[in-house]
């Protein structure tokens, strides 16, 4: 038996260590990809400066009726070869980023798969309630309104060194903090363990689900305002980028093709209720076990 255990043992992490080789192997890929489209992208810079330039030197030549003979010929002849460069240079770029998406997907497909039978670790309490006022957009909108007050009562000279604008930075730092740590306490109330046991365990409770369900502070951050989260979804049109910018904020990854259809047919089947939709995703992606543990 303790032969066996041995032998499964090292088979499982020989089949870790198999995974984590061909996660990097994509990784390395991935930045190829990334690194040659963006020296394609470069190169149509250039070729597009060189065909302005040439197309500038035609019309002058047309226009003038001056210089050699044959001379629109020949800087016809060079347009159209840019042109063709172009268009080459172009499919390469085309090849390089279809060539990203799809070991993106991968990527994500094998993260979401290793989530799956990972250790559960969940968050504590602070760090929840930081997590989700970070996802719902409350700490970037107070931390703007504590830099304008702040602008507003000492304004930061022009020519301020490195250590100024450091300090100005922890000043603000440190006046976010102590605007939003009130709205920690429920967090903390709710999700820690009791005075003396221990605190890294998880344990779930009817007053957490009903925070959550019906607590109005959630559900109020969730209310479109100013920039935040569920403001920023409602204007873009696209349900597709919806999906990637609900699924950025809130999972700090993109979503996979299941999830970005699974998010259309949500917007598609209640047009009139588009905000009350968005609202609901954002809820969903709040309450899920992948923002709950391992985030």
């Amino acid at each position: 038996d303790a032969a066996r255990a041995a032998v499964e043992l090292a088979q499982s992490g020989l089949q870790l260590a198999e995974r984590r080789i061909a996660q990097a192997d994509r990784l390395v890929r991935l930045a190829e990809a990334g690194m040659a489209r963006g020296e394609a992208q470069q190169r149509l810079a250039a070729i597009g400066a060189e065909l302005a330039q040439l197309e500038s030197q035609l019309g002058a030549v047309s226009e003038l009726g001056a210089g050699e003979p044959g001379a629109s010929e020949t800087l016809r002849k060079q347009a159209e070869a840019l042109v063709a460069r172009r268009a080459s240079v172009q499919a390469e770029h085309d090849a390089q980023d279809a060539r990203q998406d799809e070991l993106l997907t991968g990527l994500t497909d094998d993260w979401g798969r290793r989530f799956v039978i990972a250790t559960l670790k969940p968050l504590r309490p602070e760090q929840l309630a930081w997590s989700v006022m970070e996802a719902t957009g409350q700490v970037q909108r107070n931390r703007l309104a504590a830099e304008a007050e702040l602008n507003k009562k000492q304004p930061l000279p022009a020519d301020a060194d490195a250590a100024a604008v450091a300090q100005r930075q922890e000043l603000l730092e440190a006046d976010l903090h102590a605007k939003l740590s009130p709205q920690v306490n429920a967090f903390v109330q709710l999700f820690g363990a009791g005075a003396g046991q221990p605190q890294d365990d998880f344990f779930a409770t009817v007053d957490q689900a009903l925070f959550f369900s019906n607590g109005g502070q959630v559900r109020g951050w969730l209310v479109p305002s100013a920039g935040n989260l569920t403001d920023r979804l409602g204007k873009l049109e696209d349900p597709a980028a919806v999906a990637e910018e609900l699924y950025l904020s809130v999972l700090a990854r993109q979503p996979n093709a299941q999830e970005i259809d699974d998010v259309g047919r949500q917007l598609a089947a209640r047009p009139q209720e588009r905000p009350a939709v968005i609202q609901d995703l954002a809820w969903a992606l709040l309450t899920s076990a992948e923002f709950r543990f391992n985030h």
